[in-house]
């Protein structure tokens, strides 16, 4: 048994090795006694560990069981929303019946299901199949099935007067002769059940409900950030390295995810084309320097940068620079994953469900409205946006006394050391050129050298520290030459030469780590393809003979 009962409560441990038959079994204990059907919420959670290491049809039945579960037990006001999003994403008619068996499982009809249920016969009316949930794993042939059409009718059915925004609909579907004749029947029901129900519904109040569309909103700061996902490098669609803190901080940022091995149109696919006509209408308005829109993938092992770029273009995104799509390392992944809390299952290293995922970002990186299993509309984002917008410090001032406090560490001891006199005819030249020509023969100071080579440790330390922030490990290891041969040179050598070579390369370093990611990656760039040249001018050709 993989459940028990204490204190008249039903505990479950289910994990990925539970097998189907024992899941089932439950769900039809607790159809059996509908005081439990609470526990069977969670088992609907596509990151249920549950689901890990299964293949996509089986999550596929377990989750239509459970569902059509509902339609006995009575369906709990929170399990709707996963009704709903059945509905209206999946193309398995096997899933699409059990939530419409839920649907009717509710406690009182809605009209605001009405919309839901009529995208489900689009999504399945040339993909119907043959159904059941009278056993988990029936013995075919059986009697008594159904399709995923004829559950979704009925429900209509069982709305009655609740429905009747569909009648124009549902009578063009009952004269199209592509539908078989059983549907056919179940349509021309569930018009008569519709046209002669008696009851008076007050559509005025139906508007849709931000909670019903699974639309969270938190308040400012509800939200930490988790200080190690600062450090994390993403790849985006070009193969350029960008630090998580470069593109989700200073401003607000839209972030949805996908994955391009999808076969659900009405998730990855829908997700990704909204997303860049958000990016499009953004620009439009003219706040595209004041939004970041990116796009993650939950498959990073298979999503390599140019895959992932030719999916979304192939979906009409154009990139810019606050438009990206990004991949993370695998060891990263986990991280993000848990920042966000990604509904996502896998089987081994292939995604076998999740849910539809976009989440806004405030200026500091902090979750502050998610909008999931259920897609969004530019509109509905928009006027999220512009709030967050105006919470970032106004004026340019701060931005820049932002700038200058990030940089200020790693410039002014370089500039100091640069600057400050280092040796007696040094301090001779600093005095003579202020005019205080009797200050010439100061003696040079030995207890200079420990306080020099202490600001090159801290300089060096701020260095790496920034190595995820900024731009990497290559300035620490600029700034960290320069050290080496200005103290080498100072200690032991004596070579003026070695001294001002080790000052450049330190103020170098630090002018390197201070760049914006975007130029320091152009820089990088400009001298790889230089040193390719180089290389390749030295390198001997071989001499043909005719």
């Amino acid at each position: 048994m993989f459940w028990k009962r204490k204190n008249n409560k039903t505990l479950i441990a289910f994990d990925q090795h539970s097998s189907e038959e024992s899941i089932a079994a439950f769900v039809d204990e607790v159809r059996a006694n509908p005081e439990f059907r609470n526990q069977l919420l969670p088992l609907l959670r596509e990151g249920h560990v549950l689901y890990k290491g299964r293949g996509t049809q089986e999550c596929i039945r377990l989750r239509g069981y459970i569902l059509a579960a509902f339609e006995v037990t009575g369906l709990p006001p929170s399990a709707l929303i996963f009704a709903l999003e059945d509905l209206y994403n999946t193309r398995s008619a096997y899933l699409i019946a059990g939530a419409a068996k839920a649907i009717r499982g509710m406690a009182h009809p809605h009209p605001e299901v009405v919309h839901y249920l009529l995208e489900a016969v689009v999504n399945i009316r040339n993909m119907d199949d043959t159904v059941t949930f009278h056993t988990y794993k029936p013995a075919w042939p059986v009697t008594n099935f159904s399709t995923g059409l004829r559950e979704v009718f009925k429900t209509f059915a069982w709305l009655g007067a609740y429905a009747q925004e569909a009648i124009p609909q549902l009578k063009k579907y009952a004269e199209d002769s592509a539908f078989q004749d059983e549907v056919l029947a179940e349509i021309k029901r569930a018009i008569e059940a519709i046209e002669s129900d008696p009851r008076v519904v007050d559509f005025s109040c139906c508007g849709p409900s931000p909670k019903l569309a699974g639309r969270k909103e938190k308040v400012q700061g509800s939200s930490k950030l988790n200080p190690l996902l600062k450090n994390i490098v993403l790849e985006d669609q070009n193969g350029a390295k960008i630090p998580f803190s470069s593109f989700f901080y200073g401003k607000p940022t839209v972030v949805s995810f996908f994955y391009t091995r999808c076969i659900a149109i009405n998730k990855c696919s829908l997700t990704v084309g909204n997303t860049g006509r958000l990016a499009k209408a953004l620009c439009e308005i003219n706040l595209q320097d004041k939004v970041n829109v990116a796009l993650i993938t939950y498959d990073p092992v298979y999503d390599l940068p140019k895959r992932i770029k030719v999916y979304a273009e192939t979906r009409r995104c154009e990139f810019s620079d606050s438009f990206k799509a990004f991949r993370v390392s695998p060891e990263d992944y986990e991280l993000l994953k848990e920042h966000f809390s990604l509904e996502v299952g896998y089987s081994t290293s292939i995604v076998n469900q999740h849910q539809v995922e976009t989440y806004l970002l405030d200026y500091k990186g902090r979750i502050r409205n998610s909008l999931i299993r259920i897609q969004w509309s530019e509109d509905e984002i928009k006027d999220k946006i512009v709030r967050l917008i105006k919470e970032i410090p106004s004026g340019k001032g701060s931005q820049i006394t932002k700038a200058v406090s990030e940089n200020l560490r790693t410039l002014v001891f370089p500039l100091l050391i640069a600057v400050f006199p280092k040796c007696p005819l040094c301090w001779a030249a600093y005095m003579s050129a202020f005019g205080i020509a009797s200050m010439k023969d100061i003696p040079y100071s030995p207890w200079l050298v420990p306080l020099f080579a202490l600001g090159i440790g801290v300089n060096l330390w701020f260095l790496y520290r920034a190595r995820n922030k900024r731009n990497g490990l290559t300035p620490f290891w600029v700034s960290g030459l320069g050290a080496a041969s200005l103290l080498i040179c100072v200690l032991w050598l004596n070579l003026r030469t070695g001294v001002y070579v080790g000052i450049v390369l330190i103020l170098l370093g630090s002018i390197l780590n201070s760049l914006p990611f975007a130029w320091f990656q152009r820089l990088r760039g400009w001298v790889e393809n230089l040193l390719e040249r180089v290389i390749a001018k030295k390198k001997p050709r071989l001499k043909t003979t005719s």
